[in-house]
């Protein structure tokens, strides 16, 4: 968010896998919980984001079928 009902979906870099016990994960679905609805309506203007937790909803898939 970068303010009140400022909500942006943005490109980023690709995930990478930085140590062994790193997974990547496809995301197929995201929403936002009830508790972010008060930041959603009261968040002051800024220049950089502000995250929120974010649920996501993963399916499992292994690099074979990446």
């Amino acid at each position: 968010m970068y303010g009140a009902g400022d909500v942006r979906v943005e490109d980023v870099l690709d995930a990478r896998l930085i140590d062994s016990t790193d997974a990547l994960v496809r995301g197929t679905r995201a929403a936002i919980c009830g508790s972010d609805l008060r930041p959603y309506k009261s968040t002051e203007p800024t220049a950089s984001a502000v995250t929120t937790a974010t649920r996501v909803v993963t399916a499992t898939r292994f690099p074979s079928e990446c």
